[in-house]
């Protein structure tokens, strides 16, 4: 019974030992996400850790030129849903940017650049492109198409919550898309 939990407990500390790696391994891997986040954590604790400065420094540069070249090859696509891509790149530059900022052994490493006015620009075309699409639902005049139109427009709100109408066009979307039922009761003729 002894050798079980002796087992046990090697197998678990093998265990924390995996999931404690470096963010050098998902650095190679390409998940660049998991690599920085790994490196401003281990550098909050332990700023004079090497590895995960090192990680830190390859890791926003190789990831901001990465995002950067996505941003360009989408905005040049003909993709109509272009700029909800542009949005979540954006986003994704703007979380490093802020995980870096909440750490001072970061700051002294990398100087990461905020990106917030390019991202509501991407969020308003997004947005933008949403509602023309629940526009022309609306025209259509279907129960279903009414259906599409609201997902069109809820979804337009989750990337600008500032649009002009938007909620007369909901109302109209959920009124057209809405199956209305008469219930009368059955007249019965009995004495």
């Amino acid at each position: 019974m002894n050798t079980f939990y002796k087992q046990l407990s090697i197998a678990f500390m093998a265990l924390i030992f995996i999931g404690c790696a470096t963010g050098k391994n998902a650095f190679d891997k390409g998940d660049y996400e998991t690599a920085l986040d790994r490196a401003v954590n281990r550098l909050q604790s332990n700023p004079s850790n090497k590895k995960a400065q090192e990680v830190l420094l390859d890791g926003y540069k190789v990831a901001s030129q990465y995002h950067l070249k996505r941003i360009q090859q989408l905005s040049r696509s003909a993709d109509l849903f272009r700029w909800e891509s542009v949005y979540n790149e954006y986003a994704a530059l703007n979380r490093y940017y802020n995980d870096i900022q909440r750490c001072p052994a970061c700051l002294d490493l990398v100087n990461p650049k905020a990106y917030l006015e390019e991202q509501e620009d991407a969020a308003r075309q997004a947005a933008q492109i949403q509602v023309d699409l629940g526009k022309q639902a609306l025209e259509q005049n279907t129960i279903e198409s009414g259906r599409q139109a609201f997902g069109h427009f809820e979804r337009a709100l989750s990337f600008n919550r500032n649009i002009v109408g938007i909620d007369t066009l909901l109302t109209n979307a959920r009124s057209m898309g809405t199956v209305r039922v008469l219930i009368e009761p059955i007249p019965v003729h009995s004495r």
